[in-house]
């Protein structure tokens, strides 16, 4: 099944599927593979504000939640490691707990949602194009093992987001001259991978030490 097969759909409430499918099966509704191990669509029609991946997810797949209106809140299960292409993308979710082991964030996948705070887990090391665009979130907590970040669009924030703060190093604030942010949050910036991670004219994507403890 292609991961685009049901955009849109959110009149589903239900997959179903047959107990001698041998590829897939339905979890209360959403859909997954046979071993359930990756969740491949989240039946949008229905009406919960919030959901629990399931622990045996290993993989959200790209699209799996594409322009949900109903969820408010999500948890991330504890073995997710990967979160699809556009997973989460124009959905109403504003808020989400990532998996502690999780890897990978995708293209796209919170782009255009509502989240109202970014906390990445310390196991995260990438973070793909466009990842959390114009999400109105005003503090983003990164972590030190974060290898990379694909572009300068991927923690892109509104332009009146006035509130959203930061705290710099004099190399980073250098870097960030331009940026529409006025403020970092509380970060001690001791990490820093070259210019692969910063991009000059405008928005900020930095490395820095966790300043959580609850993902350790």
């Amino acid at each position: 099944i292609d991961p685009t097969a049901f955009m849109y759909a959110n009149n589903i409430i239900e997959f179903i599927v047959s107990d001698d499918n041998q590829y897939y099966k339905a979890i209360k509704g959403s859909l997954y593979s046979e071993d359930e191990s990756v969740l491949l669509f989240y039946a949008n029609g229905l009406t919960k504000t919030s959901f629990t991946v399931p622990n045996s997810v290993y993989y959200i797949r790209d699209y799996a939640f594409f322009a949900n209106k109903t969820l408010k809140k999500v948890i991330i299960g504890s073995n997710t490691k990967w979160i699809g292409n556009y997973a989460f993308c124009e959905s109403k979710l504003e808020s989400v707990k990532l998996s502690k082991w999780l890897s990978t964030i995708c293209t796209g996948s919170f782009q255009f949602t509502n989240l109202k705070k970014i906390e990445i887990p310390c196991n995260v090391t990438s973070i793909c194009e466009n990842a959390f665009l114009q999400c109105p979130a005003k503090k983003i907590f990164l972590p030190s093992t974060l290898l990379s970040v694909a572009n300068c669009k991927t923690l892109r924030l509104p332009q009146n987001n006035t509130n959203f703060s930061w705290k710099a190093s004099p190399l980073l604030q250098s870097a960030l001259s331009q940026s529409l942010l006025t403020r970092l949050e509380p970060f001690s910036f001791v990490q820093y991978v070259e210019n692969k991670i910063l991009h000059y004219g405008a928005y900020l994507i930095v490395t820095g030490t966790y300043p959580r403890t609850e993902y350790r």
